[in-house]
């Protein structure tokens, strides 16, 4: 999969960046579930409120519907810091520091880099994303 391709994609359907970790996910399971993705909406702009943003939270969403165990023992803090660490805060309002363009040209990258470390993560634990289609 062209993941920058595939983030377009995404986008040009109106989905924002906690949609589209989802909608990444589903596709690379062979999953169609609108209700899910219609439902990740809420997680955008951090809870649409500035709070925690939406990539980390629909990304700590997808560990818990693969393995909850996992998930809560190791994958979502392993996740939580990498991404502190990478991009400085957990916070989608600080990222942003209120630059709407910001939305256009950080938020791309940071679904990106956070989907690729999803799937690192993942694989660092035994989980595929194709095969999973029991869900």
């Amino acid at each position: 999969m062209d993941l920058q391709m595939a983030i377009f994609e995404s986008k040009m359907k109106g989905h924002c960046c906690s949609q589209i970790i989802m909608d990444l996910a589903l596709t690379e399971m062979n999953l169609d579930n609108p209700g899910l993705i219609s439902a990740m909406k809420g997680l955008c702009n951090g809870l649409q409120l500035g709070s925690i943003c939406g990539t980390l939270s629909a990304a700590t969403c997808l560990f818990f519907m693969l393995d909850p165990e996992k998930a809560a023992q190791s994958m979502n803090q392993e996740l939580a810091d990498w991404f502190e660490e990478t991009f400085g805060c957990l916070e989608c309002a600080r990222i942003l520091e209120g630059d709407p363009l910001a939305r256009v040209d950080t938020c791309p990258l940071i679904i990106e880099r956070t989907y690729e470390k999803v799937v690192e993560i993942l694989l660092d634990h035994g989980i595929f994303l194709d095969g999973q289609a029991d869900l």
